[in-house]
């Protein structure tokens, strides 16, 4: 068990990405503190990982509201009892160009996906460096190194994230703490269930050189990896998981 003792927080964990991270990091034997705005998928989620061998904490929270994500931050540490790794999964995509997007949802969106990296990374900070070791890896996306059509507000947070993955990762490295960030390509998740159609799915996997979509379980491990001692000198890294999207094709490809 990779992860055997160490505390974690993951935010977005009730369903796709998040809770596949979630599931592994509780097999590979950690404490989990789970962060969601859906209440009610969060508690359905919590009982279904709950192995009884270790703590699995569930926290409803709208980390676009900074208040409330500190809040959440500070009781899940204080739940969880201490914090060796912190992810950064939630996310929110609103669709639009720079014509299209208004101010709102640029706010939403900042919020969402990169105010909150922010509030959780200074709120497990002093944790980490008080006793000199701990590990984050933040969720970003090939949309953050390509840039998509449509999808503006989203391409914006997604680039900027791997940017402030960097620079805490210089910042923390002399007080032992590791920062990364993974970028998925396509996925197969419910929200792609949701945002796209089947026609628009099989169009993009016939397209990808694997032929197919990642599960949201592949996706999961590299975030295992990077929260694992075996990634003891990776810091500062973006993990491209993509089945070679990004080598294959130029760009994505987002309906309107």
């Amino acid at each position: 068990m990779r992860l055997r003792g160490k505390k974690a927080l993951i935010t977005g964990a009730a369903s796709g990405i998040g809770r596949a991270i979630a599931a592994r990091f509780i097999a590979e034997g950690a404490d989990v503190a789970l962060l969601d705005i859906n209440a009610k998928q969060l508690d359905a989620t919590v009982r279904e990982l709950d192995n009884q061998t270790t703590a699995v904490v569930g926290i409803d929270v709208d980390l676009g509201v900074p208040s409330a994500a500190e809040k959440a931050a500070q009781a899940a540490i204080s739940a969880l009892k201490g914090l060796d790794i912190l992810v950064n999964n939630a996310g929110v995509n609103a669709s639009g160009t720079v014509a299209t997007t208004d101010l709102a949802s640029w706010d939403r969106t900042l919020a969402v996906d990169l105010t909150s990296v922010f509030i959780l990374c200074k709120a497990a900070w002093p944790t980490f460096e008080r006793q000199r070791r701990g590990a984050i890896v933040n969720m970003s996306s090939i949309m953050g190194l390509t840039g998509a059509a449509n999808s503006f507000a989203y391409c914006a947070c997604k680039a900027a994230i791997i940017a402030l993955t960097r620079s805490l990762a210089a910042d923390g490295g002399p007080l032992g703490i590791r920062v990364n960030c993974v970028c998925p390509g396509f996925v197969h998740t419910p929200i792609m269930d949701q945002a796209h159609s089947r026609e628009f799915q099989d169009r993009i996997s016939g397209q990808l050189p694997m032929r197919r979509m990642a599960s949201a379980e592949e996706i999961a491990g590299g975030f295992v990896y990077l929260a694992s001692d075996e990634a003891s000198y990776t810091t500062g890294s973006t993990l491209v998981m993509d089945g070679a999207a990004t080598v294959g094709f130029a760009g994505c490809y987002l309906e309107k």
